[in-house]
């Protein structure tokens, strides 16, 4: 495994501080366990990042929980 993929796999999430899309921020990568093997992600404007990180990776977590309460 490359040494750059080891810590998403084990944080669970993967951030893009502006490597992909200049000014724009993302976090992603958290897989829900449902039969489909989702993922999550989201962007956002790279001014709102670093202070909102917290925050953001607290709703995606919830939302992770409610698609995989409903999934049963």
């Amino acid at each position: 495994m490359r040494p750059r993929w080891r810590a998403p796999r084990a944080q669970g999430y993967a951030i893009d501080r502006g490597e992909h899309a200049g000014g724009v921020c993302g976090l992603g990568g958290l897989r829900t366990a449902t039969a489909e093997r989702d993922a999550l992600s989201l962007a956002v404007p790279a001014y709102r990042f670093s202070d909102s990180l917290e925050s953001l990776l607290r709703t995606l977590r919830q939302c992770k929980a409610e698609i995989e309460a409903q999934a049963g």
